[in-house]
Order: C-alpha cells, then structure tokens, then sequence
C-alpha cells in the first residue's frame, strides 16, 4: 500500500513539476508590459538637410506631449531619439547654434501612432530646410 501511494505521488509530482517546465519555458506573449502600464512609443531618427540629404549635428529638438517638453540636440551624425508613453505629440526642430552647421528654417509637425497593444518604435527622418535669408 505504501508503494502504492508513494509511486501515485511520484507520478502526481512529475506531472505537476514537467508542466509547470514546459509552461515556463515558453516566451512571454510581445505585448505584455511588465508594468502593466501603457506601452511605450520609441520615436527616432535622423536630421538631414532637405537639399543634400546630409545628417546635421546640433539641430535642437522638441517632443512636446501635453504641454510637457523634452529637449534634446541631434548627434554628430543627425541622430536622435526620444520615448513617450502617449501616442499624440509634436516634434520642433530648430537650428539655435546660428551658422555654425549652417542656417535652417524651423521645422515642426505633429503625429498620432496608432494605439496598439505593444511597444511601438517608429523611424522619422526630419528634413531641414536651409535658411536663403540670412
């Protein structure tokens, strides 16, 4: 009897344990967050001149989400990034360095992403346009 009951439990044991393995093993689903938050937008990019298509250093930029800003200038090879958790906002650029990488013409624009159960990450090149007036 007490065989008996030790190899039912065994078997009850390793079915338990061999599922809770194979369960745990298996990915996570893409978009679960795990702060259950909303996901987050990942918005990069690079700023080129509209004419050369060349990458422009030093170009300050804008996210503007809900009267809330965040400020960053773009890298030596026109690159930035910026993560918002709404899906609604604005970009400004703008050359404040004068004519040190050349004169451009503020540019801005606003999106909508799609709102979309998952991590978001969208590309958008910003095009400067060179300042003729002085």
């Amino acid at each position: 009897m007490k065989l008996r009951f030790r190899r039912w439990f065994s078997s009850i044991l390793s079915i338990f344990f061999g599922s809770a393995i194979v369960l745990s093993c298996a990915p996570a689903p893409a978009y679960a967050a795990a702060y259950m938050g909303p996901p987050e937008v990942y918005i990069n990019g690079k700023v080129k001149n509209r004419d050369t298509m060349q990458a422009i250093a030093d170009i300050r930029l804008s996210l503007i989400v809900n009267s809330v800003t965040n400020s960053l200038s773009s890298e030596a090879d026109g690159a930035y990034a910026f993560y918002s958790s709404e899906r609604t906002f604005t970009i400004l650029a703008y050359d404040n360095d004068g004519t040190n990488n050349g004169a451009y013409l503020p540019t801005n624009f606003s999106m909508t992403v799609p709102s979309l159960p998952y991590y978001y990450n969208t590309n958008i090149d910003i095009l400067m346009t060179t300042n003729t007036n002085g």
